[in-house]
């Protein structure tokens, strides 16, 4: 394995991976990224370090070799270094990052054949640590973290079932972001992402007692039953909701907890 991975121009790298129709999926960040690349290495395609993610990752270790194998030829190859500490910047060490960004990434099977999808599971998984502090902060308890990272090991199955090799392809790394920078939650049955709301409603709270009501803003359709009325619904039975707030009173449209208005 080499001890040092030269900083690589970004024209060099598609070129010599036979990924040039990817370019613009990876310019953003480029330059930053190289400017603080490590020249003797990088951590996380360490054998250490990735069988210790994959084992806080709940990954079997057939994985876990899996992605050591694919790690000493991305380790050797200075244009797939760059390419993957590239990713690790993009995701781990920016704000704001584009998904279509993520999504247009190149899959460089000419040069990792078999291995590819291993690549996306490395730089995915290269953020094991930071997931750690975000989980510990917030005191995820650890049944939590299991069953949301789960989703992680469904990704590579699919990955198989579809590829027949392991690892990911890079749709499956943007949606797994929300599960290892604390957006989304497994929880009993469901997975919660935590996000802006922008639904047309207010929640209101009685000040003495506690109780909380939703109510629609006003101007909203609703069908008869009173759920949302879209596109292609039946008009038939359609209403409109009304809010009006005043210092002695709040009136309109109440959301019930079961999801429709009345």
């Amino acid at each position: 394995m080499n001890a040092e991975v030269p900083a690589i121009e970004l024209k060099e790298v598609v070129a010599e991976l036979g990924i040039e129709e990817s370019v613009e999926s990876l310019e953003l960040h480029w330059e930053a990224s190289q400017r603080v690349m490590n020249p003797h290495g990088l951590v996380f395609l360490s054998s250490e370090f990735i069988e210790d993610v994959h084992e806080k990752a709940y990954l079997p270790r057939e994985i876990a070799l899996k992605g050591v194998a694919a790690a000493e030829l991305i380790a050797d190859s200075p244009a797939l270094s760059a390419l993957a500490w590239h990713m690790h910047y993009c995701l781990f060490r920016t704000e704001g990052y584009p998904s279509e960004n993520i999504r247009g990434w190149p899959y460089p099977q000419e040069a990792l054949g078999s291995h590819t999808g291993a690549l996306f599971t490395l730089v995915l998984l290269s953020g094991i640590p930071d997931m750690q502090a975000v989980h510990e902060k917030h005191r995820i308890p650890k049944k939590v973290v299991r069953d949301t990272l789960a989703q992680i090991k469904w990704g590579i199955d699919d990955h198989l079932r579809k590829d027949g090799a392991w690892g990911l392809r890079p749709y499956y790394v943007n949606w797994l972001m929300n599960h290892l920078t604390g957006r989304l939650y497994h929880l009993v049955r469901l997975q919660f992402q935590f996000n802006n709301f922008f639904a047309p409603l207010r929640i209101f709270r009685n000040r003495s007692d506690g109780r909380k009501l939703a109510m629609a803003e006003a101007g909203q359709r609703f069908r008869g039953d009173g759920q949302v009325l879209r596109a292609g619904d039946d008009e038939a039975g359609a209403w409109t909701s009304e809010l009006t707030v005043t210092d002695a009173e709040v009136r309109g449209t109440a959301i019930l907890p079961a999801g429709s208005a009345r």
